[in-house]
């Protein structure tokens, strides 16, 4: 299953675990930018979106995974059709990314 497919669905299950993704979909934010000296004040909206990266990892360059060593339901394909492998540590270390963004 491609990542956006797995990301839709909102979770990943590891090992009978499920893992929530939902804080990793697409996401809209107003940024307002005071004046300065210079410049007026300003707003941007800005779109965020989260790769697979946030949650796997990939084979060193030259190198396949192996899913019948790894499990092959950590196997997530990213956007360019790489087998990445889904990663404990960095689901963990994700859940602060929405936070870190805004």
């Amino acid at each position: 299953m491609k990542w956006i497919s797995i990301l839709r669905q909102g979770h990943i299950d590891v090992a009978s675990v499920r893992y929530g993704l939902s804080h990793l979909l697409a996401s809209t934010f107003t940024l307002a930018i005071p004046a300065s000296a210079k410049f007026p004040a300003a707003t941007a909206t800005v779109h965020v979106e989260y790769a697979s990266h946030c949650v796997s990892f990939g084979p060193r360059p030259g190198e396949r995974l192996d899913f019948d060593v790894l499990g092959n339901e950590r196997r997530i394909p990213d956007h360019r059709h790489v087998a990445r492998a889904f990663c404990f540590d960095r689901h963990h270390w994700s859940l602060g990314l929405p936070a870190i963004v805004a």
